[in-house]
């Protein structure tokens, strides 16, 4: 919830206020109570006169006024100038005059049309104009007749002098009162303006108490609503621990059936005792001569049972300490043994972490040298191609020349040619440059093996670099294939890196839940037992206190019994044959007897009404006892649930059999 600030906390609470009507309330009380003020103190004898003549003076007509003001002001939202006129002229919702009321004590007819156009005007704007605003408009409209009258004075009486001395006296007489109202006005607006100073410091230390009040409330309501809502969660996480150990309640639940019948058992049979001594209470109120004999057999009985009573409830409370002390074994046990189990998990997490971190550490130096060799490698490889294609560059030179060399020879054998036709012709002409050509043939045939020899070692010297650029080729594929492998195994180791983290993290989450769980369950056990402390403490102490109303009880019974006459009847007998017995021994009690015996009867009564006092506080101690048994049994699979948990890494089937009570 977002704060609010102290301006929009209060425009908000007045607000409230206003639209609950707790301001006009408010206002009409301190109005109220000011008038009342100012009737007591200065200016009372004037207001008490004044008010003592208006109600004195109150008509029908006074009645009929104040309501046409009270209506005209309700209609045009007047609260304020409303909530001022309706306590000063004191009057009240129930008291206020209708429209028709006034028409008929205006006596206007209800045929005549002033009657009709007020019903009609009402009608049509009864929520906007009051009955005093239309009454005026309709007056008004039917007195306007165009019509005037007029007067001249001619002449005009002398006065006299008596009547001037009246006139004289008479304006002395309204200016003297118009100073001492004067005066009285000022004081009593004085008087007014501290009221109204003391009035809006009450107010603000009303709305501030108020203020406080509503902040204290919401607070509360806020933590009210955050404790239901982690209630609600606990009750949810402990239904659920509850219906997955279920079966391993079944023995429990049958150890704690077997208990409540042997309870129920030992119930009925103290049932029947108490319905066996009712029967001889009811025998000892008939027969007063027995009950005197009876009375001291029965209290020797009630001795017997009370201490039998006291063994057993102090065997019972052996029991419960016993198991008070080794539930709280238990209890250490299992929180010794759940902070060493935490500590134990605690402990090999962190060398998993540092033996992962380590792992992991060298697998990044181990990924960093291989990128160190792979990046030589590239450079290597890049070196390599950049001289297979400076190889390339110059066998397109070599190529270049050879077709320079094989155009040359096919000039050189077109010429030998030309020279062959031309010495076929000119043999003469050839015949003397002979010589000369020869030699010229013989450089060009040396010339051409050159040529040859060289283009054969050209295209060897091809074959090998072709070769060698195919065996790179296929060594930087390779190279390249290797490095895209490489890379995807870093991403995948990096992704599997990542993975791991993530789960780590999340486990590492869900061990601190499952901590405030442990935790959650700790405290909800230290609380049950501090419960069950002061149930313990609270049964100690009734015992205490059942103890010392028997020892009273049987002090005062001691010193009130009365020697016995005649002996006690067999307890053992039914209910049927006591019920006959009482029929026939009523007829043989006389008046006299019993007017003799009141004093026993008396006490006889007082002692029924402590012994059934005391089977109460017995049922009571048993319910108690069973609850407290139910509890221990709760706490017990508690304890079974936490120690079987399914959430710990880590068995714990020890704690299980240290836990148990059976």
């Amino acid at each position: 919830m977002a704060e609010l600030s102290p301006e929009e906390f209060k425009k908000s609470l007045f607000t409230t206020f206003r639209s609950r009507g707790v301001l006009e309330a408010l206002k009409s009380q301190l109005r109220n109570r000011l008038i009342k003020e100012l009737q007591e103190t200065a200016g009372k004898d004037d207001l008490a006169e004044l008010h003592g003549q208006s109600e004195n003076t109150e008509t029908v007509c006074k009645l009929a006024a104040n309501s046409l003001v009270a209506d005209h002001l309700k209609r045009c939202n007047y609260e304020y100038s409303l909530s001022v006129f309706m306590p000063e002229s004191g009057l009240q919702e129930h008291k206020l005059l209708t429209m028709r009321d006034i028409l008929l004590l205006l006596k206007i007819r209800e045929g005549s049309e002033l009657y009709k156009n007020m019903e009609i005007v009402l009608d049509k704007h009864g929520s906007s104009n009051g009955l005093l605003v239309e009454f005026l408009s309709a007056l008004g409209v039917s007195n306007d007749h165009g019509k005037s009258s007029k007067a001249v004075q001619a002449s005009l009486k002398q006065l006299s002098s008596i009547e001037d001395k009246l006139q004289s006296v008479e304006r002395q007489y309204l200016k003297n009162l118009q100073t001492e109202n004067q005066k009285w006005s000022s004081q009593t607006e004085k008087w007014l303006l501290g009221l109204h100073k003391q009035w809006e410091h009450d107010k603000k230390k009303l709305l501030e108490e108020e203020l406080g009040y509503l902040k204290a409330t919401e607070l509360a309501r806020v933590r009210f609503e955050e404790k239901e809502k982690y209630q609600r969660e606990v009750q949810t996480i402990r239904k659920q621990l509850e219906e997955k150990y279920a079966a391993k309640a079944e023995k429990l639940k049958a150890d704690e059936r077997e208990k409540l019948q042997l309870l129920s058992t030992q119930q009925q049979l103290q049932e029947e005792e108490a319905h066996a001594q009712r029967q001889k209470l009811l025998e000892d109120m008939l027969s007063l001569k027995q009950r005197e004999t009876e009375f001291d057999l029965n209290h020797q009985m009630k001795a017997k049972t009370l201490k039998l009573e006291e063994e057993r409830i102090n065997v019972l409370s052996q029991e419960l300490k016993i198991k008070k002390s080794l539930l709280e074994d238990a209890e250490a046990n299992f929180n010794r043994r759940l902070d060493e189990e935490v500590q134990r998990y605690k402990l090999k997490c962190d060398e998993e972490s540092h033996d992962r971190r380590q792992t992991l550490e060298l697998r990044e130096k181990r990924l960093q040298r291989d990128l160190d060799g792979f990046e030589r490698k590239q450079g290597v490889y890049i070196n390599t191609s950049d001289e297979l294609q400076r190889t390339k560059g110059k066998l397109k030179e070599l190529q270049i020349q050879l077709d320079d060399n094989k155009t040359q020879l096919a000039l050189a054998l077109q010429q030998k040619e030309m020279m062959s036709i031309k010495l076929s012709e000119d043999l003469e002409a050839i015949k003397e440059r002979d010589d000369a050509l020869a030699k010229e043939n013989a450089i060009l045939n040396r010339n051409l093996l050159k040529y040859e020899d060289e283009e054969k070692g050209n295209q060897r010297l091809i074959s090998e670099l072709r070769e060698k650029s195919m065996e790179s080729a296929a060594d930087l594929l390779h190279l390249r294939d290797q490095l895209k492998q490489m890379e995807k195994t870093a991403k995948s180791k990096e992704k599997s890196w990542k993975d791991y983290k993530t789960k780590m993290e999340s486990r590492l989450d869900e061990e601190c839940q499952k901590r405030l769980k442990y935790q959650q369950l700790y405290e909800e056990t230290m609380m049950s037992q501090s419960a069950l402390n002061q149930e313990v403490a609270d049964l100690k102490l009734t015992l205490q206190q059942t103890q010392q109303v028997l020892d009273v009880e049987l002090g005062r019974r001691r010193a009130n019994s009365i020697p016995c006459m005649e002996s006690m009847p067999s307890e053992l007998e039914s209910p049927a044959v006591n019920t006959t017995q009482w029929e026939g021994d009523r007829t043989s009690v006389t008046d006299s007897a019993m007017d003799e015996t009141s004093s026993t009867v008396v006490m006889i009564a007082q002692s029924k009404e402590l012994f059934d006092r005391l089977e109460k506080e017995a049922k009571e101690l048993e319910e108690s006892y069973q609850k407290f048994q139910s509890r221990i049994n709760q706490m017990e699979l508690d304890v079974h649930s936490t120690s079987r948990s399914p959430d710990l890494h880590y068995p714990t089937q020890n704690l299980h059999g240290n836990t148990s009570f059976d």
